[in-house]
C-alpha cells in the first residue's frame, strides 16, 4: 500500500508533519526527506534531520563542544569568558539552555519566520551590548560564518570521520540553504547584515571546507581559553556524568572531537588513545542506534519541551516563552502555530 503523503503547509512548524504520514512506518524521517525537494522545503529537512530524535544530552554535548571552539581567537575568548563573569560560566544552565533553544526554535521554524527573525533579533541586541565593553569582538565577519558553515556541516563530518554514512545529498543541499538564510538575519558590530559584508560558501562541500580551514588556521596560543574551556567540561560532567570514576572518559566525549589546533592554542593535553577509542566508539554507536535502530520521535524535541511543561514537570523555556510572546503581541491575529505560554 502507498504511504499517504501530507505534505507541510507553508509557514507551519516542523511539528505540522502529518501524523498520519508517521504511523506508516518506525522510520518515517529517512521516507519523509526523500519525498521532498531540497530547494523549496529546505526548512522541513532541516527540521527533521536535526530537532526529531536529538536528546538533551546530544544538545549539551554538542554545546560543549562547540562553545570550546570560542577561545580560538583572544576576542572570541575574552567575549564570552568575560574575566570569569559571563554567563557560560556564572550562569551556565541557563546559558546552555538559552543556547540550545535558540538553536531550536531556528531549526523549528525556519529563516522566513517570524518567530526565528525575533528570536535572532535578541541575539543581535545582545552582541550589540556586549559589543560595547568588548569592543571588535563582534566585528569579524569570519567567525559567524564559521559558526554557520560548521553548524550547517558537522553532523554529516562527523559521521564520516566515524566511518558512518554521511547526509544524503537532499540533506546537504537544505542544511547549506537552512544556514544561508540563518546568516541573512545577523548583523556584525558595525550594525551591517553579515551576509552584505562576507557572503557564505556557494555549496554544502565549500561551508565544509569553510570551517576546516578557519579551525587549521595558524592561531595564536590563547591560554584563557583552556579555564573557560575547562569549566564547560566540568559542567557537561557534572550534569551527565556525576560518578567520579566515568569522569575521565566523560571528558574525552568531549576532547576527543576537539579540531586539532584547540591542543596546542590551549596548552591542553589530548586525552590518552584508549579514552579517544572509546569516546569514538560511544558516539559511533549512538549514531547507530539513532539512525537504523530505535524507532523516529513523532515529534520534535521542541513540543517534547512544552508537552512535559505543560503537565508540570519542566520549567518553560524562557526562550520559546519570551520569542513567542513578542511575536504574539506582533501578529494578534496569528503568525505562530503554537499557543502562548503564559
Amino acid at each position: 500500500m502507498q504511504e499517504q503523503q501530507t505534505p507541510v503547509a507553508q509557514g507551519a512548524s516542523a511539528a505540522a508533519v502529518s501524523t498520519d504520514f508517521i504511523r506508516t512506518s518506525r522510520k518515517w524521517i529517512r521516507k519523509r526527506i526523500e519525498q521532498l525537494d531540497p530547494y523549496v522545503d529546505y526548512q522541513e529537512i532541516w527540521a527533521l534531520s536535526y530537532i526529531y530524535n536529538v536528546t538533551d544530552f546530544d544538545l549539551h554535548w554538542q554545546y560543549t563542544v562547540d562553545n570550546s571552539h570560542l577561545g580560538m581567537t583572544t576576542w572570541g575568548a575574552d567575549a564570552a569568558y568575560r574575566d570569569g563573569t559571563g554567563a557560560m560560566i556564572v550562569q551556565a544552565e541557563q546559558r546552555t539552555t538559552n543556547t540550545n533553544d535558540h538553536m531550536l526554535l531556528w531549526a523549528e521554524h525556519g529563516p522566513d519566520s517570524p518567530v526565528t527573525k525575533q528570536a535572532i533579533d535578541i541575539v543581535n541586541k545582545q552582541h550589540v551590548k556586549w559589543a560595547k565593553h568588548y569592543k571588535g569582538s563582534f566585528s569579524h565577519s569570519e567567525d559567524y560564518i564559521f559558526l554557520f558553515s560548521a553548524a550547517a556541516t558537522a553532523e554529516h563530518t562527523l559521521k564520516r570521520s566515524l566511518g558512518l554514512p554521511g547526509w544524503s545529498e537532499k540533506q546537504k543541499i537544505a542544511a547549506h540553504r537552512f544556514w544561508c538564510g540563518i546568516a541573512e538575519l545577523f548583523t556584525v558590530e558595525s550594525g551591517e547584515v553579515l551576509t552584505d559584508v562576507e557572503p557564505m560558501p556557494k555549496t554544502f562541500e565549500e561551508c565544509a571546507a569553510y570551517a576546516q580551514a578557519y579551525s587549521e588556521r595558524p592561531w595564536p596560543e590563547n591560554p584563557i581559553g583552556a579555564p573557560f574551556t575547562e569549566e564547560l567540561i566540568k559542567q557537561f560532567l557534572e550534569a551527565w556524568f556525576p560518578q567520579q570514576a566515568l569522569r575521565p572518559f566523560g571528558r574525552a566525549l568531549i576532547t576527543t572531537f576537539f579540531a586539532p589546533s584547540l591542543f596546542r592554542i590551549y596548552g591542553m593535553k589530548q586525552p590518552h588513545w584508549a579514552l579517544q577509542s572509546l569516546a569514538r566508539g560511544f558516539v559511533r554507536a549512538r549514531f547507530i542506534y539513532r539512525d537504523y535502530i530505535r524507532a523516529d520521535e513523532k515529534e520534535p524535541i521542541t513540543e517534547r519541551h512544552r508537552r512535559l511543561v505543560a503537565k508540570g514537570r519542566a520549567t518553560a523555556s524562557r526562550i520559546d516563552t519570551t520569542v513567542h510572546r513578542a511575536v504574539g503581541k506582533q501578529n494578534p491575529g496569528g503568525g505562530c502555530p503554537h499557543a502562548r505560554i503564559n
